[in-house]
């Protein structure tokens, strides 16, 4: 009797609570904010370990390639909105790529920095963040989370770093269009006439 009770409990709390649960590597917006924004400081504690702020993306792409997939966009969709928020607007960001070890090293280096931009122009396009708001870099197979030893471990380390570099960020307003158009007027008469 013990037995099926608990096991109703368990149906009861996987079918309730499921969309509750995060999967794997998925993060939500507040979670994502709460990672970047940096930690007061407290005095007499050692912070000598690295104390940037950073959240970790298990993205998917392609074999061998830069393209985000459907699912992968549904994440940035999320650090998307999340940089776009008052507590992250004033910091400057990099986006670091890393792979797994399949592969040649230079191919790696490549397609991780390939990723990284990837991701840095979906957050341009789509939420038209500044581009000097964002660095890229890519570190191949160099930087593992885990060891390659198999293929979950492999997925560990292809990832997309999102990292606080803690310089800030000051967006400067743009021209307005007159003034950028029109730098030097002509003379007709007495009235002057932008170009």
């Amino acid at each position: 009797m013990k037995k099926y009770i608990n096991a109703i409990i368990l149906l009861f709390l996987l079918f309730f609570c499921a969309g509750t649960i995060p999967a794997y590597g998925l993060h939500s917006e507040d979670d994502i904010v709460n990672m970047l924004v940096p930690k007061p400081k407290v005095r007499g504690v050692d912070t000598s370990g690295n104390d940037q702020p950073s959240v970790t993306f298990y993205l998917q792409f392609g074999l061998n390639s830069a393209e985000l997939t459907p699912e992968s966009i549904d994440q940035l969709r999320l650090l998307g909105n999340g940089l776009q928020r008052g507590e992250l607007r004033n910091y400057v960001f990099k986006i670091e790529g890393h792979t797994c070890d399949l592969g040649n090293d230079n191919e790696n280096l490549i397609l991780s920095r390939k990723r990284a931009l990837s991701v840095k122009k979906y957050l341009i396009d789509t939420f038209a963040i500044p581009a000097q708001q964002l660095e890229t870099q890519g570190f191949g197979e160099n930087r593992p989370a885990v060891s390659n030893t198999d293929e979950d471990s492999r997925k560990k380390n292809r990832r997309v770093v999102i990292l606080n570099t803690l310089k800030t960020f000051k967006s400067r307003p743009r021209k307005a269009y007159r003034e950028y158009k029109c730098k030097k007027p002509y003379y007709i008469g007495l009235y002057a006439i932008p170009q």
